[in-house]
């Protein structure tokens, strides 16, 4: 969409969507914990319930976990001797929300919301990178909305709702809508900032165009996301993509991970205690930050980042950016 709800782009676009990769949708280990936590609480003990969902789980796709929940919750109540009201709980915490959306408005109504219409199947939208292409510069009133991204081209994120690398897309298909919007004459007036949760995937994509006489584009940003059950795994996979621009996301209550090979940090959750020690470490590092949600800042919230940063009113801003993003010669 032109205009995104994120505080650090100005807007979004979504070339593929599928289940696969989805933000709400549970890895397999968040989903073990999840369930041993409710049955836990319901005074089973816990390794016991992970042994048991570990069985059941083992190579099956989430999507697949989600649909036969119910048979699940059954399977582990008769292993575990579980009454109706934990089997219950198990169902309830094995959801997420694409297959909530689908049960509630159906295939066709999900896929007009931009979700895929079958839960391990993408829906392709091609032409929508070459729309957003046209877009043109930020508008007064872009900027006006959003003055953390004054003096910037036009900022778009590439997979927000869905993920262009999720299995059954082709690198063809990658290469044609994304690097050939990117390298396109409207494209290079923008920067584009290309989110998965599967950079390993990227930079497979990567090799690959390289490997058929392609390059990286320098306005392409390779951004990936790390939450509380992943590893350092996916910043050595966002280190071997080529580009002027790593960008990682994250949530800052969360141990920190390893920064090294990034070149600009998106934190969110701004005021808890993980917040001022990732902005020192940014600091020290001379690594750009960008502290998501600063505008929409209590007072409370103002008076910990005054004080953490001596009332400078330019830090007090924490909208930082790598300095590619404003050497408009650097378009590619």
């Amino acid at each position: 969409m032109k205009t995104s709800s994120h505080d650090y782009c100005h807007s979004s676009v979504d070339l593929v969507m599928s289940c696969d990769g989805c933000q709400l949708l549970w890895p397999i280990p968040v989903m073990i914990s999840q369930v041993a936590g409710v049955l836990t609480q319901h005074k089973h003990q816990s390794p016991r319930i992970r042994r048991a969902m570990a069985a059941i789980f083992r190579g099956r796709p989430a999507a697949e976990i989600y649909r036969e929940r119910q048979g699940i919750a059954r399977r582990l109540g008769q292993e575990l001797q579980l009454d109706n009201e934990a089997e219950w709980m198990v169902e309830d915490a094995i959801h997420n929300y694409c297959g909530c959306l689908l049960e509630q408005c159906g295939p066709e109504a999900a896929v007009a919301r931009g979700c895929a219409g079958a839960m391990d199947e993408p829906v392709f939208y091609p032409g929508v990178m070459a729309q957003a292409a046209g877009w043109g510069p930020p508008t007064g009133e872009e900027i006006i909305a959003k003055p953390g991204l004054a003096g910037l081209r036009r900022l778009i994120l590439i997979s927000d709702a869905g993920d262009a690398l999720v299995r059954g897309v082709s690198y063809e298909y990658l290469d044609e809508e994304i690097i050939g919007t990117v390298t396109s004459s409207a494209g290079r007036e923008h920067i584009w900032l290309w989110h998965s949760r599967w950079p390993s995937r990227m930079a497979a994509f990567a090799e690959w165009l390289i490997a058929h006489g392609g390059h990286w584009p320098s306005n392409l940003v390779a951004m990936t996301s790390m939450w509380c059950y992943e590893n350092n795994r996916h910043l050595q996979a966002l280190r071997q993509i080529p580009g002027p621009v790593k960008a990682l996301r994250l949530r800052m209550d969360w141990p920190k991970p390893d920064l090294d090979g990034v070149n600009w940090v998106i934190g969110q959750d701004a005021t808890c205690g993980g917040a001022a020690a990732l902005w020192e470490d940014c600091n020290r590092r001379n690594l750009p930050l960008f502290l998501s949600g600063v505008g929409r800042f209590s007072d409370e919230e103002l008076a910990f980042w005054n004080n953490r940063l001596g009332n400078d009113p330019d830090a007090l801003r924490l909208w930082r950016f790598p300095t590619a993003f404003f050497d408009v010669g650097a378009r590619s």
